[in-house]
């Protein structure tokens, strides 16, 4: 056997120079070793004076409430009325006191204030989640938050948070930091406390609450604004049944029961909100607020002292309110509750197309009769009708498919059963089931808003440019491209959909809604400040092609015939009536303002009285006379490269000498695009005689050779 020769002399010198990886780690674990013990001291020797330092701290008052401002600064909203009552922890079901355990802070009897184990798995679902779908702060850690500090992420401020949560558990029973806590929890609308809410939600102390009612005050300080059960009563429901769901999970009441609970119907009552002006308007900046925010300022939120600066503009906001409530007429009345909702409803949306800056926005007849706000993009949406028609002729002149004088016969037309869908063959037919049995140019065919015209140019292009004009106009999300989506029976709200039309308006740039312009915390420092987004989603040229069409709408021969006379300034727009007379809808703009009406049934019980052009344009036209003051009232702006032609409608063609006077139009056309020949319908009389050959004689002659 080989003996192991050892090292030379050089040799071991040098690798006594050279520690291993062993002896390297061993001195770094060492160093770490002594640090961590000698922050352990320092926190046992510190944290005393701390705590000690904590115990004339006091929680700070709210006097002040979060306010929103108009364009001009003034105050027209404020968001809470600080509405509390407090009751002892021995006034309060125990379904309710367990229950917010179990949902908020399950291991809430067990830890010191600050859960390790419920951090690292609220940390472990929220990555597997890839959102956060799970807090990690338990209920002491809460109460420290609401009572003593800001919202703000700074590691100072969660330094903070740590010792006053432990200088609570330290001073507090578990059962008074539940008291405080179950006290001092916002439930959205003012009220603050499980006694507050109750009477507000339901009419009733609290430990007269039922389990489901119980569940329901449970699920709502996650987000008062998204599962307030006046605002939002599925998103309340579904949270409801989530909350009951974990009550029984946790043992806090056996399945059956909780089974039992999820099948009641809300049923809040007792809610009566204060007066506040443009209460829609602010509903939906409250909704975006939560969005937009960053998340540990939404808590802080409706405690106060924030101004949200808007843009909104008050008297046409008053406007717009007034006269869906007095001029929009009743048909029948919804019974909800104890009180009664007059129906049809209404929406109106106005914003300037160039900003995106929202002046108007209505959500129903009055706020207090129905806080169901209609006009937001959350919404159960409603059919837009024929007013999405502009998108596929929009479309189809981008895609120079057509030329404004392009025609298309409207007659019967039978396309076969598409697949996947069991209908059998589609035949559209005009409104009324009727057809013009005639051949209609684009501008006739939308100016009469004609459905078999739309769907054959929809068709002819191969359905998916209509389709993704819309969606790209940001007015519909991920619909199939069915043959009948000019038909308008795809949903939208009316912010999306006054939106998509502001590149008609705004030289084909759409521009983001604007309803905030800036939000400023207690301290006067901006924690959020908006600038829409903008693209280009037409041509200058088609936008225009199309404006110059769509003013033909309101018209003595277009849909909005009935409010021709009664505007006296440049506009366009485009009417929409939905299948069964459900809807009524008009979208109308000028260069400086885009309006949207929509009049519905929320139920779809009875039709509502009028079409878009007889019962939603009449609606546009008084809100537009009535701040006409506000508008210079400029005319469109016709960009260069378009060229001007006179266009005889019954052909299609230049318009002659003999085309009669009612059927000649003024069109625009890109380069190359315009017809050249003239109209071959109006001719002049020929003289028969002799040496004179009859009209037909050429055609004759032709079937004879």
């Amino acid at each position: 056997m080989r003996r192991k020769r050892s090292p030379s002399k050089e040799q071991y010198l040098e690798n006594k120079k050279r520690p291993g990886f062993i002896n390297i780690f061993k001195k770094i674990f060492k160093l770490l070793f002594i640090v961590a013990i000698i922050s352990v001291i320092g926190f046992i020797i510190l944290l005393p004076v701390v705590v000690s330092a904590l115990e004339d701290v006091s929680p700070p008052e709210f006097e002040s409430a979060t306010v929103m401002l108009d364009k001009n600064g003034e105050e027209f909203y404020h968001e809470y009325d600080d509405y509390r009552i407090y009751i002892s922890i021995d006034e309060m079901p125990e379904e309710m006191v367990e229950g917010i355990m179990a949902v908020e802070d399950r291991r809430f009897k067990e830890h010191l204030g600050i859960d390790i184990r419920g951090i690292t798995r609220a940390m472990w679902r929220n990555i597997r989640a890839r959102e956060v779908v799970e807090g990690g702060s338990t209920i002491t850690q809460q109460l420290a938050k609401n009572y003593f500090l800001d919202h703000s992420r700074t590691i100072d401020r969660k330094v903070r948070e740590f010792f006053l949560t432990l200088h609570l558990e330290r001073t507090l029973s578990k059962e008074e930091i539940l008291e405080q806590y179950l006290n001092g929890i916002y439930f959205g609308h003012g009220a603050y406390g499980v006694e507050a809410a109750s009477r507000m939600y339901f009419g009733k102390n609290t430990n007269e609450l039922e389990l489901q009612e119980i569940a329901m005050l449970i699920g709502i300080p996650r987000s008062p604004y998204y599962y307030s059960p006046f605002r939002n009563p599925e998103n309340a429901q579904q949270r409801r049944d989530a909350v009951l769901h974990i009550m029984a999970q946790e043992g806090v009441v056996n399945q059956d029961t909780a089974q039992a609970a999820a099948v009641e119907a809300l049923d809040v009552t007792g809610y009566n909100p204060p007066k506040e002006n443009a209460s829609y308007f602010a509903d939906e900046v409250n909704r975006r607020l939560e969005e937009k925010l960053p998340e540990d300022y939404t808590e802080d939120f409706q405690r106060g002292g924030f101004r949200v600066y808007t843009t909104l503009d008050q008297e046409m906001q008053s406007e717009a309110e007034r006269i869906l409530d007095e001029d929009l007429g009743v048909v029948r009345y919804a019974e909800r509750g104890d009180s009664e909702i007059r129906q049809p409803q209404g929406s109106m949306v106005a914003l300037e197309p160039d900003t995106g800056r929202v002046r108007a926005f209505v959500g129903g007849r009055d706020y207090e009769e129905t806080p169901f706000n209609r006009a937001n993009p959350i919404s159960p949406n409603r059919p837009v009708g024929s007013t999405i028609k502009p998108f596929v002729y929009a479309a189809a002149l981008s895609e120079n498919e057509i030329t404004p004088a392009t025609t298309f016969t409207c007659e019967e037309t039978v396309y076969p059963e598409e697949p996947g869908w069991d209908n059998g063959p589609f035949v559209p037919t005009d409104y009324g089931g009727v057809y013009h049995n005639d051949d209609l140019t684009i501008r006739r065919a939308i100016r009469e808003s004609c459905n078999v015209t739309a769907v054959k140019v929809h068709d002819d292009m191969g359905r998916y440019p209509s389709v993704e004009q819309a969606e790209s106009m940001g007015v519909i999300d991920d619909i199939p491209t069915t043959l009948s989506f000019p038909l308008g029976q795809v949903e939208a709200s009316p912010l999306k959909l006054t939106s998509g039309y502001t590149p008609f308006a705004n030289e084909g740039i759409l521009v983001e809604p604007k309803l905030i312009k800036k939000v400023e915390d207690s301290r006067g420092t901006v924690i959020y400040e908006n600038e829409p987004e903008r693209s280009v989603e037409l041509s200058q040229q088609t936008a225009y092609q199309m404006t110059s069409i769509m003013e033909d709408v309101i018209s003595p021969r277009g849909t909005a015939s009935s409010i021709w006379d009664e505007i006296d300034f440049p506009a366009a727009g485009k009417t929409g009536t939905t299948e069964g007379r459900m809807d009524a809808v008009f979208v109308g703009y000028t260069p400086e303002l885009v309006t949207t009406v929509f009049v519905s049934d929320d139920g779809n019980v009875e039709p509502v009285p009028g079409t878009g052009g007889s019962l939603a344009a009449p609606l546009w036209s008084e809100f537009m006379n009535s701040v006409s003051h506000k508008l210079d009232h400029e005319d469109f702006s016709r960009p260069d490269g378009l060229i001007e032609r006179e266009i005889c409608e019954d052909s299609g063609k230049l318009a002659t000498d003999y085309c009669p006077e009612e059927v000649v139009t003024t069109e625009y056309f890109e380069p190359r695009t315009q017809p050249d020949n003239d109209c071959d319908v109006h001719l002049p009389e020929k003289e028969e005689g002799p040496g004179f050959p009859p009209p037909w004689w050429p055609f004759f002659q032709e079937d004879n050779d």
